[in-house]
This record gives structure tokens, sequence and C-alpha cells, in this order.
């Protein structure tokens, strides 16, 4: 939707602190990571919530890879070949 690089991310903080001037850029810019810094602690809260909700440790939720040791599971048997070229659909 918004292709928004480096660049012109650095060029709407260059045009803000054109507009805004030294001070009010500086106070925009504490009040910017201020809102960021809370949003993203509410995130970690609402994520720990929902965590303690389901009972789930993230640690735990994640398959652990078989054992080494472990065999290989069977291969299917073979398919067989369709007859001609309408079966195939």
């Amino acid at each position: 939707m918004f292709d928004l690089g480096p660049d012109k991310i650095m060029l709407v903080v260059l045009a803000a602190f054109v507009f805004l001037g030294p001070k009010e850029g500086q106070l925009a810019a504490r009040k910017i990571s201020q809102g960021l810094r809370q949003l993203r602690s509410l995130r970690e809260g609402v994520q720990s919530q929902i965590t303690d909700a389901l009972n789930v440790d993230p640690a735990a939720a994640r398959p652990s890879p078989p054992p080494p040791d472990a065999p290989t599971p069977p291969i299917a048997e073979t398919v067989p070949e369709p007859n001609d070229a309408r079966s195939f659909f």
C-alpha cells in the first residue's frame, strides 16, 4: 500500500524538522518515541495475557525435532498410474 523505504522516511523526518523547528521537532520526536514505547509495552502485555489464558508455554508450543535414533516413518505405497490423461483431472 505505502512504499515507505528508509529514504522516504528520512525525507519525512527532514521535512518535519524544517516545518516544526528544532525545539518543537525534538518535542515531537520525544512524544512519538514515548507513544511507540507505550504501544510496545501494551502489545507485550496483551501477548502475555493471551499466553496465560491459554496456559501455553511459548517454548513448549514449538514442536521438538525427533531424536536422531528415531526410526523413519514408512514410505507410502506406490500410487497407481492413471490410465489416460482424462482420469488425471
